[in-house]
């Protein structure tokens, strides 16, 4: 988490990520995130036949694991 509370820092609130974009960002396969959409984790935008993902409500999803 404090690798990406070093990103929040340095971040375009309005950041467009493309999925594949998003995919690396969070280190996940694009079926994960195909799946996470479909449940409503996170949140696609589209422009056509494009999708997009914000940046900020990306951040603001990751929540701490309890131990």
């Amino acid at each position: 988490l404090d690798d990406f509370a070093k990103e929040l820092k340095v971040y375009n609130p309005d950041e467009l990520l493309t999925r594949e974009q998003t995919c690396e960002f969070l280190q996940i396969d694009s079926s994960t995130l195909w799946h996470w959409t479909n449940k409503g984790k996170v949140t696609a935008y589209g422009i056509g036949s494009r999708r997009y993902f914000k940046k900020a409500e990306i951040l603001e999803n990751l929540k701490p694991l309890k131990k």
